[in-house]
C-alpha cells in the first residue's frame, strides 16, 4: 500500500515544502511543524494513491509504469480507492483545524487540480503540461503559509520558480520517453511539435526561469550574494539549453535531453540552497 503513494516523488514534494519553510527564516515549534507536515504528506499520499487508482489502465500499457502495484495485479483497485479517499478526509479537515485555513486550502486545489484537472486532461492535450504545473508548484507555497499563515510575495515569486521550472523539465522527459506516452496514450509537446521548435521553447522557458529566479533580490527578498549565485546558476542552465541546438541525430537528440533533465534535477536544490544561505 506503500508503494501507491508513490515514496520518491513524495519526498520531492515534501523537500519543496520544508524548503519553503526554512525560508521563512522563522523558529518553529517542533511539534507543531512535525504535525504540519505529517498531514501535508497525507494530501500528497492521497493525491498520487488516487492517481494510480485513475490512471492503472494508462499505467499497464507503458513499460515504465506496467510493474506498478494496479497494473501488475499486487493490489486491487478498490484499496487504492479507498486509502486515497480516508487520507485526503483525514488530512484536510486537520489542517484546517490545527495549522491555517490557507495551508488547507492550497493543499486542497493542489490535490483537486492534480486528480480531477491534470489527470484527465494527460490524454486530451499537451497543454495539460500547464495544468499539472500548478499543483506542482503549491508544496513549497505550503510551506511558508504553514508558518506566516498566509501567501506572501516570497511565496508567489517560489510558486513561479516552481511552475517554469517544470515546464520544460517535463519536456526533457517527454523526448526521450516520447515512445512510452504515445504507447499510454498520454499527449505531450514531442507528439505535436517539431525537434526544432520544442528546444526553441525549453530554451525560453529556462531563460524566464532565469529572470524569476532573480526577484528575490529585486524585490529586496535576498542578498547581492544570492544574486550573483542564481545569476551563474541560471546562466549554465541557459548554456545546457543551448547545446540542444547542436544535436545531429535522433540519439544525440534523446542525449541531450536526458543531460537537461538531469541539469534540472541539479539546478532546483541548489537554487534553494542559494535562497535559504545567501537570504
Amino acid at each position: 500500500m506503500l508503494e501507491l503513494t508513490k515514496p520518491k516523488l513524495g519526498s520531492l514534494v515534501i523537500a519543496t515544502v520544508v524548503s519553503g519553510i526554512l525560508l521563512t527564516g522563522k523558529f518553529i515549534d517542533f511539534f507543531y511543524l512535525s504535525f504540519a507536515l505529517f498531514l501535508t504528506t497525507l494530501v500528497v499520499a492521497s493525491a498520487t494513491t488516487l492517481n494510480c487508482w485513475m490512471e492503472k489502465d494508462v499505467d499497464s500499457l507503458m513499460e515504465r509504469t506496467k510493474d506498478r502495484a494496479l497494473p501488475s495485479g499486487r493490489l486491487k483497485p478498490i484499496v487504492a480507492l479507498i486509502q486515497g479517499i480516508v487520507l485526503i478526509a483525514i488530512s484536510i479537515p486537520l489542517l484546517v483545524i490545527y495549522v491555517n485555513v490557507d495551508t488547507a486550502i492550497l493543499g486542497f486545489v493542489a490535490f483537486a487540480l492534480y486528480l480531477f484537472a491534470y489527470t484527465p486532461m494527460k490524454s486530451k492535450s499537451p497543454l495539460a503540461l500547464y495544468v499539472g504545473a500548478i499543483p506542482g508548484a503549491i508544496p513549497p507555497v505550503m510551506g511558508r503559509t504553514i508558518v506566516v499563515g498566509h501567501i506572501d510575495p516570497f511565496g508567489w515569486i517560489l510558486f513561479a520558480i516552481l511552475f517554469v521550472w517544470q515546464l520544460p523539465h517535463f519536456m526533457a522527459i517527454s523526448i526521450y520517453h516520447n515512445d512510452d506516452y504515445m504507447t499510454g496514450g498520454i499527449k505531450v509537446y514531442s507528439h505535436v511539435l517539431s525537434e526544432k521548435v520544442l528546444k526553441i521553447l525549453i530554451v525560453l522557458l529556462t531563460v524566464l526561469l532565469l529572470g524569476i529566479s532573480v526577484l528575490p533580490y529585486f524585490y529586496q527578498l535576498s542578498s547581492f550574494n544570492y544574486l550573483i549565485a542564481s545569476s551563474v546558476l541560471g546562466g549554465l542552465f541557459v548554456l545546457q539549453s543551448l547545446f540542444g541546438f547542436f544535436t545531429k541525430t535522433e540519439e544525440q537528440y534523446i542525449v541531450w535531453a536526458r543531460q537537461y533533465f538531469i541539469g534540472s534535477i541539479i539546478y532546483l536544490p541548489l537554487l534553494m540552497a542559494a535562497m535559504i544561505f545567501l537570504s
